[in-house]
């Protein structure tokens, strides 16, 4: 991710304030890079365009759209409605707003915001290895999410858990790969609960761990909660600004929840910047294992 958070200022240009359909195409292309484009079958460089607006490969000679095998492809949207839609996912517009003002459905507003959340965490490379599956979706780790009031306890669970640390005024957001969250319910740290987040005191080092787990698990370990402000409460840190844009969603799965973390490590790490040009360049980022 650190590539894409320093890029280059020039390439990484605000967006036409007037949104149309050349101004975001050309606001893609010149992220990206026209040269740039990258066959999806085989995936040589260099394809040239063609006048229907498609490109073909110079080397298998695939005919393709300009974002075949990208994420921007997850979802059928012309380049105008995209990059509208990213300037309000940076803004943090509720997603039932999208969908009124561009006149989408919110089932296809929402796609898409996941889809962006997806591309956040896909350029975290290690940690998509361990959290998306083989056509890039979300990994399903909690076996209590549809049966929460048969199950009796959770030590089945593998809900991952995550280390936060500040560094250099940076803050890392890590998956903690040697341990799962029923483990983290076995250590002698103090635990707090934020609606489905459950997060702790330092650790190693770290300001804390945090990580999700159903409504049966927050009810069976409820007592061990605490009151108190940790580390991770203090103003501008992670909790103090996660509240801010996580209490605007409904809920936070369980299933999903880091999805959210990666989100708000980045909203974190790049308030100065320009994080609708991130975006976009994540957005167009090729998927991994993709099967178009």
């Amino acid at each position: 991710m650190e590539a894409v958070l320093h890029a280059n200022a020039s390439e990484a240009k605000c967006a036409p304030e007037r949104i149309t359909r050349a101004s975001a195409t050309s606001f893609f292309r010149a992220l990206r890079g026209i040269d740039a484009v990258s066959c999806p079958r085989c995936g040589q460089s260099g394809a040239y365009a063609l006048r229907d607006g498609r490109f073909r490969c110079r080397g298998c000679r695939y005919t393709f759209h300009e974002y075949a095998g990208t994420w921007l492809d997850r979802v059928k949207l012309p380049p105008e409605y995209w990059l509208t839609l990213l300037r309000y996912f940076a803004e943090g517009l509720p997603v039932e707003d999208m969908a009124q003002r561009l006149g989408l459905s919110y089932a296809t507003a929402y796609k898409a915001c996941h889809t962006v959340r997806l591309a956040i965490l896909a350029a975290n490379s290690d940690e998509a290895a361990l959290l998306l599956d083989e056509r890039g979706e979300a990994i399903s780790f909690c076996p209590n999410v549809s049966t929460e009031d048969v199950q009796m306890h959770c030590v089945q669970c593998r809900s991952p858990v995550f280390h936060v640390t500040r560094d250099n005024g940076q803050v890392r957001v890590r998956l903690f790969a040697l341990a799962k969250a029923r483990d983290v319910f076995s250590m002698d740290l103090p635990l707090k609960c934020w609606r489905t987040l459950l997060y702790t005191g330092p650790f190693r080092g770290h300001e804390g761990l945090i990580f999700s787990c159903c409504k049966r698990a927050r009810g069976a370990f409820g007592h061990r909660f605490v009151g108190q402000a940790l580390p991770l409460d203090r103003a501008g840190g992670f909790m103090d600004i996660a509240e801010t844009w996580m209490a605007r969603y409904h809920c936070l799965s369980p299933q999903t929840y880091y999805l959210y973390l990666k989100e708000i490590e980045l909203r974190c790490n790049c308030r100065d910047q320009g994080l609708l040009s991130i975006l976009a360049r994540m957005l167009m980022a090729p998927v991994s294992n993709s099967r178009d």
